[in-house]
């Protein structure tokens, strides 16, 4: 936050947290860091702030957590991560002389997903894999959503999706 540039900000902003306005958002924090540092979580709220001012609450909190999902993303390289997991996973599951590795003759992918990025590669995965016919769904090809129990119980679950992949001969 504190030595990107204004472009890669944007860039950051607009990729990891489709945010529609990233250029706008991008260029309030080269504005708001000249002279000082951000550095904790309340100063880029207020950068935010400070960048929509006539948003309505709920808007800007809409941007707040996209801002804040495209910043996490990009330190931990976490889709850097999922492709390169999403890469190795029929190596992983490979079957040695027809018996799989892992027990039986088939192995179950369970992967969760919290955002729109993320679902796009892990099925993108999963069709080339059907494609290549290392294996199929193991339940349909639409990803499973928290139950209504699970969202009154857990309301962080509401972004999640199960996406499921059985490796093995087709059935």
């Amino acid at each position: 936050m504190n030595n990107a540039s204004e472009f890669e900000l944007g860039q950051i902003f607009k990729e990891f947290g489709e945010e529609r306005y990233a250029n706008v958002l991008a260029k309030k924090v080269i504005q708001m860091r000249s002279g000082t540092i951000l550095g904790t979580p309340t100063d880029f709220k207020n950068v935010i702030k400070e960048a929509f001012p006539r948003s309505s609450y709920a808007e800007r909190n809409k941007v707040t957590k996209r801002a804040f999902q495209a910043v996490r993303i990009a330190v931990n390289q976490e889709l850097l991560s999922l492709k390169t997991f999403l890469e190795k996973c029929p190596e992983l599951m490979e079957f040695d002389k027809g018996v799989n590795i892992t027990s039986g003759n088939n192995s179950l992918l369970m992967i969760l997903t919290f955002h729109s990025l993320e679902e796009s590669m892990v099925m993108a995965a999963m069709t080339q894999w059907k494609r290549r016919k290392l294996g199929q769904y193991a339940t349909k090809k639409f990803p499973i959503l928290p139950s209504e129990e699970e969202l009154e119980e857990n309301s962080r679950s509401k972004s999640a999706k199960m996406y499921s992949f059985l490796f093995g001969p087709e059935i």
